[in-house]
């Protein structure tokens, strides 16, 4: 919706130059402006029916090799799921200021897909503790969660999705 002046109001924020009537989402439009929305961890609701994830999952496995190059199908890159002990996620929850996870998506040398998960804080900012040198960078902390169980090879014997 443009307001007086011109300025499109997104998400609360006035965002000088930019015109919704572009036919552009505003979330993209904050992200071509280099506007980061306010993230409201609060008010977002993270629970699905499970027939919804259900459908999510069954899509997934009946479409991850075919959204893959020939080449680099039938080489479990895209895994089913991947497993984690409950510790490594307290560890993180117990981050001083942890107000939620975030997941990112990384790559093994050999192209195989892993979830890594850090504590983020009340405005999104990932927990992370910096360090002074390479080598406490190369030193495993924990900051960073990531060598789960994934499946296949290793997968459960009746899963619920």
């Amino acid at each position: 919706m443009v307001v007086s002046n011109s300025i499109p109001y997104i998400c609360g924020y006035s965002v000088p130059g930019l015109r919704s009537n572009t036919g552009v989402s505003g979330g993209i439009l904050m992200h071509l402006a280099g506007i980061t929305p306010p993230l409201n961890l609060h008010t977002m609701s993270h629970f699905i029916s499970l027939t919804e994830a259900k459908a999510m999952t069954t899509r997934y496995k009946n479409d991850r090799e075919g959204i893959l190059k020939h080449e680099y199908q039938q080489r479990n890159i895209l895994v089913l799921s991947e497993t984690f002990d409950r510790a490594a996620f307290d560890t993180l929850l117990a981050k001083p200021g942890c107000a939620g996870l975030r997941f990112y998506y990384g790559m093994m040398p050999d192209l195989q897909v892993r979830l890594i998960a850090v504590a983020i804080d009340q405005e999104g900012h990932d927990i992370i503790t910096q360090r002074t040198d390479e080598l406490e960078e190369n030193r495993v902390h924990d900051d960073i969660v990531e060598k789960g169980t994934t499946c296949p090879p290793i997968c459960p014997l009746s899963p619920a999705l």
